[in-house]
């Protein structure tokens, strides 16, 4: 994490018991996402997939007391390995999703971001409650990767 309190970077691997392709091919259903993921709610969407140009509209409703609207563009794809991808709204800031085969049907999964947070409320509570916050996004984050961890095995 960077010096300043309005700034989260995040970097992680995941292993998923699921091929390459499949992975992919899921992350590519953002309609299957957002009912999964009931803190998510895609109010437009521009371009297909994780396709150059693509955009996402969206509301996220973590765990807080208020609500974050974002634009989530992608910037660069590179189909079954990488997508890089632009943030715009009250988070401002960009991302890497790459993913690599990891033995016989697994993949590791390498996430980062660093965004910046610009709505008046969430930089007030980030000054006297940072940690507490970064510990909330690390849930959100865990919880998202449990569920698609679900979905890959059904």
């Amino acid at each position: 994490m960077t010096g300043s309190p309005y700034v989260v970077e995040y970097s992680r691997t995941f292993g998923l018991e699921a091929p390459v392709e499949q992975v992919w091919d899921a992350l590519e259903r953002v309609d299957e996402l957002q009912r999964e993921w009931r803190w998510l709610d895609v109010t437009r969407r521009h371009g297909q997939g994780l396709a150059p140009a693509a955009c996402l509209v969206c509301s996220i409703d973590p765990p807080v007391p208020y609500r974050l609207d974002i634009e989530l563009t992608v910037q660069s794809s590179e189909p079954r390995r990488e997508v890089v991808a632009d943030v715009a709204g009250d988070l401002s800031g960009h991302g890497t999703l790459r993913l690599r085969a990891a033995g016989t049907g697994s993949t590791e999964v390498d996430v980062w971001w660093e965004v910046e947070m610009l709505q008046r409320r969430m930089r007030a509570a980030a000054r006297i409650t940072g940690p507490l916050m970064r510990w909330g996004h690390d849930r959100v984050v865990d919880t998202a990767i449990a569920s698609f961890r679900r979905r890959l095995r059904a």
